[in-house]
């Protein structure tokens, strides 16, 4: 049996649509299911900072508080982050310096994107994807 994929995060598009292609052909997990949203917004994060790790407990968006039941993965893309304006909106543009800590989370049956950008200093939604 092949191993599961790593879980990546928003940028790994083509990766949701080769599962999907798999899946098609009977060779992977039903992804067509699925509904993916992008996100791309900022949030409020509450999170345990303990022996060099971060865990995310809790987020904000909006105006509704969503407890994280469970951290599925988590990931480092060093060397920049992806840049968010307001006047530009979410681009693939890295800003230079820093790192971004990446977790997909669960919160009841559905699966959260979000990350941490040092070189902002703030916490993102990327995405969310609904069974």
């Amino acid at each position: 049996m092949a191993a599961a994929p790593r879980q990546v995060g928003m940028r790994n598009q083509p990766l949701i649509k080769a599962l999907s292609a798999a899946a098609a052909a009977g060779a992977g997990p039903d992804l067509g299911a699925m509904n993916v949203e992008r996100i791309d917004e900022p949030i409020s994060v509450l999170a345990v900072f303990s022996a060099g790790a971060i865990e995310p407990l809790r987020f904000r968006w909006g105006r509704r508080t969503y407890k994280i039941d469970r951290i599925n993965g988590r990931w480092t893309d060093r060397g920049g982050n992806p840049s968010t304006g307001p006047e530009t909106g979410p681009s693939t543009e890295l800003v230079a310096g820093g790192y971004a800590l990446n977790y997909s989370v669960q919160v009841g049956k559905e699966t959260y994107y979000i990350r941490f950008s040092s070189a902002e200093v703030q916490w993102w939604l990327d995405q969310v994807v609904i069974d």
